[in-house]
C-alpha cells in the first residue's frame, strides 16, 4: 500500500510540475493570467532559489538560538500583519460581502430581513459559523477592522504550527526559519489573509493535525486531538478534512484494520460524536439567537458536494465556473459529460483544472484582472498598495510570489524521493487528496490556500531529506 501511496503522489506532483511548467502559456481557454515573463521564466529563478536553500540546509543552529529568533520572527509578522490589516481596504465582494453586510446587519439588531442574505446562508449553511464569528468580534471591538485583524492572525497561526511542524521533522532550525519565511512571503502577504471568510479561518486546523502527529505525545492523546480539530474544520470548511483523512488511512494501514478500528472506536469516535453534537447545538443556539428563521429550507453537505461535482465536470472554462450546459440538476450529468469527453478530451480538460488551480502564485486569476480591482475596491495609495492589482509595485510582488510558489513545487517534487517515513505518507495523501478534490469538483486556485500551510510543511520536508551533498561533492571533485 505504501508503494501505490508513493507511485501515485509521484505521477500527481510530476502531472502538475508540466502542466504549469510546459503548457500554463500555451492551452487556450483558461483564465488569462498577467505575467511580466513566461512562467518558464520564474521557474528557471526558483531553481536558482532552491538551490541556495539546499546549500544553506547544510548548516544548523543550536534550539537556543532557534527560539530566540523563531519569536522575534512571530512578533514581527504579527506587528506587520496587525499594521496591514488596519490599512486593507474594507469593501469586499462576492461570499465576502455577504458575511461582512449580514454581520453589521446582526450587530445593528436587523436579523435576517433581507431576503438576498438569507437565501445565501441558506443555501450556504457553513458560513453560518463564520458569520457568527465576525458578527461577535464587530459586537465586541464595534469595527470591521478586528475581524480583518482576527482573520490575518488565524493565516499567522497557521505558519507558527508548520514552521513548528517543520522543526519537529528536520530537527533542522535554519530549514524552519526559511520556511517561515517563505510561508509569510507567499501566504500571510496574500490579499486573502485580509478577507475574513472559511479559507482564513480554518487554514489553522489542517496544519494543526500535521503537527499533532510530529509531537512526542502517545497515541491516545494525538487521536483526541486530531479528532477534535477535525471535527471543527468540517464545520468551518469541510475541505480541511483531507489531511485528517489522510493520518486516518496511514493510522489504519500501519496498525491493521482490526486494531486501528478497535483504537479509533474506544477514542475517536465518541469524541467526534461529543464535539459534533455540541457544535451543532451550539450553532443552533446561536442561530436563534440571531434570529435566523428556523423554517428555512438549508442545503446539506451533501447536496452541496453534488452541486460542486456537476460545476467541476461542467465543460465551461473547465469546471470553474456553475453549470452553463445544462439549467436542471441531473444525477448522471456530470458522469455523462466524463464519458462523452473520451479519453482525450479528458486529459486536455483535466490539464486545464491542473493549470488554472496550481500555476498561479497569488491563487486568484480574476485578481489579475485591472478590470475587476474595483471589485476590491483598492486604495490608490498606502504603502501596502503593492498587495493590490494595478498598483504601484504590484508586478515585483507578483514576480515574488510566483517564484516562492514554483519554488514550493520544485521542492514538493523533491518530497517524492524522499526515504519513506510515516509523516511522507501522510504528507503524500494529504497532497493527493488535495489534487483529486480540485479534479473532481469545482476548480478555484483559491481553494488551495487553506492548504497551503500542509505543502509548505511538505516541501520542507522534502528539501531536508534529499541529500544533496552527494551532488555538492561530486562538483567539488570537478
Amino acid at each position: 500500500m505504501h508503494r501505490i501511496i508513493r507511485i501515485t503522489y509521484c505521477l500527481v506532483i510530476f502531472f502538475v510540475a508540466l502542466s504549469t511548467l510546459l503548457l500554463s502559456d500555451n492551452l487556450p481557454n483558461i483564465w488569462p493570467v498577467e505575467y511580466c515573463y513566461s512562467n518558464a521564466i520564474y521557474y528557471l529563478v526558483s531553481i536558482l532559489l532552491v538551490a541556495g536553500i539546499a546549500i544553506a540546509n547544510r548548516k544548523n543552529m543550536n534550539d537556543k538560538l532557534f527560539n530566540i529568533l523563531f519569536l522575534v520572527l512571530t512578533l514581527a509578522f504579527l506587528v506587520l500583519q496587525i499594521d496591514i490589516s488596519l490599512w486593507f481596504p474594507e469593501g469586499q465582494h462576492s461570499d465576502f460581502y455577504w458575511i461582512y453586510k449580514q454581520a453589521h446587519m446582526l450587530k445593528d439588531g436587523e436579523g435576517f430581513s433581507n431576503k438576498q442574505l438569507l437565501d445565501y446562508f441558506s443555501n450556504n449553511p457553513q458560513n453560518q459559523i463564520i458569520l457568527y464569528i465576525s458578527t461577535f468580534i464587530l459586537q465586541l471591538f464595534g469595527s470591521w477592522r478586528a475581524v480583518i485583524v482576527f482573520s490575518s492572525i488565524s493565516v499567522l497561526s497557521s505558519l507558527f504550527f508548520a514552521t513548528l511542524s517543520i522543526k519537529n521533522l528536520t530537527h533542522n532550525g535554519i530549514t524552519a526559519l526559511i520556511f517561515y519565511l517563505f510561508g509569510y512571503i507567499l501566504i500571510g502577504l496574500n490579499w486573502r489573509a485580509f478577507l475574513p471568510y472559511s479559507d482564513t479561518f480554518a487554514i489553522s486546523f489542517p496544519v494543526i493535525c500535521i503537527y499533532i502527529t510530529t509531537t512526542n505525545a502517545s497515541q491516545t492523546v494525538k487521536i483526541l486531538l486530531i479528532s477534535i480539530f477535525s471535527t471543527f474544520s468540517i464545520f468551518v470548511k469541510p475541505t480541511a478534512v483531507i489531511p485528517s483523512i489522510a493520518i486516518l488511512i496511514c493510522y489504519v494501514i500501519n496498525y491493521g484494520i482490526k486494531a486501528s478500528c478497535v483504537k479509533l472506536f474506544k477514542s475517536a469516535i465518541p469524541v467526534v460524536i461529543c464535539t459534533y453534537l455540541f457544535l451543532s447545538f451550539a450553532n443552533g443556539k446561536i442561530s436563534k439567537d440571531y434570529g435566523f428563521p428556523q423554517n428555512a429550507e438549508q442545503r446539506g453537505l451533501t447536496e452541496a458536494l453534488y452541486g460542486f461535482f456537476v460545476i467541476g465536470q461542467n465543460n465551461s472554462n473547465y469546471g470553474t465556473v456553475p453549470n452553463l450546459d445544462n439549467d436542471t440538476y441531473d444525477i448522471m450529468l456530470p458522469f455523462r459529460k466524463i464519458y462523452e469527453r473520451g479519453i482525450f478530451k479528458n486529459l486536455k480538460f483535466y490539464t486545464g483544472k491542473t493549470i488554472i488551480t496550481y500555476r498561479d502564485g497569488l491563487f486568484s486569476s480574476i485578481q489579475r484582472k485591472a478590470s475587476e480591482c474595483e471589485l476590491l475596491r483598492c486604495k490608490s495609495s498606502g504603502k501596502y498598495c503593492f498587495m493590490l492589482c494595478n498598483q504601484k509595485g504590484y508586478n515585483l510582488f507578483v514576480a515574488i510570489e510566483q517564484v516562492v510558489w514554483n519554488s514550493i513545487l520544485i521542492m514538493l517534487l523533491f518530497f517524492a524521493f524522499v526515504p519513506s517515513q510515516r509523516f511522507h505518507y501522510e504528507l503524500a495523501l494529504s497532497f493527493i487528496g488535495v489534487f483529486l478534490y480540485l479534479m473532481i469538483f469545482e476548480t478555484r486556485a483559491k481553494y488551495l490556500f487553506m492548504l497551503l500551510p500542509t505543502f509548505i510543511v511538505g516541501a520542507a520536508y522534502g528539501m531536508h531529506r534529499m541529500d544533496f551533498r552527494i551532488i555538492f561533492d561530486n562538483l567539488k571533485k570537478k
